[in-house]
């Protein structure tokens, strides 16, 4: 029973110790004011009119996540294909998206 303590503890450590520290919330948190920045500077458009309906985001690896942006501006609503690298040595977030649709 004691061994069986130890290793989850260690699985335990080990998991939290690659997290960082920091949840999917956090990072979404983190990243959605730059990625929706972003996009009204390609877009030519104010971020003040861009209305972030819907953002998830899932890891898929310890420092890779992915997921899906919605949007709606000027009465079309856009999903954006959204991928976030969080380098944990300079504890700063590199982030990718792209116009999936528009309705």
């Amino acid at each position: 029973m004691k061994q069986i303590l130890l290793a989850f503890a260690v699985i335990l450590g080990l998991t939290l110790y690659s997290c960082g520290g920091y949840s999917v919330d956090d990072i979404k948190a983190e990243t959605q004011v730059s990625i929706v920045d972003s996009i009204s500077e390609n877009f030519d458009i104010s971020p003040n009119n861009i209305e972030v309906t819907s953002y998830t985001l899932i890891q898929e690896t310890n420092s890779v996540y992915t997921g899906v942006m919605e949007t709606e501006y000027d009465g079309y609503t856009q999903t954006w294909d959204i991928k976030v690298t969080w380098d944990h040595n300079s504890d700063e977030y590199i982030y990718v998206w792209e116009l999936l649709s528009e309705n």
